[in-house]
């Protein structure tokens, strides 16, 4: 939810008042909070899924020899 929010207001900043966004600086801090927002979304989604599955196995057992 925390790079929900932002994601969302960039976007909409973007694609529905980019009036809003008068100078160079604007957009471009509009299009990296919309990249790292869709990055750290994605990631976080990817680590649940990955924690959920097992598939890093944390402390598991380790190779006798």
């Amino acid at each position: 939810m925390a790079s929900l929010v932002p994601l969302v207001v960039a976007l909409v900043v973007l694609f529905g008042k980019p009036e809003l966004l008068a100078t160079e600086g604007r957009w471009e801090a509009a299009i990296l909070l919309a990249c790292v927002s869709m990055a750290d979304l994605f990631g976080g989604y990817a680590f649940n899924i990955a924690l959920s599955r097992r598939i890093f196995d944390i402390g598991g057992a380790g190779t006798g020899s």
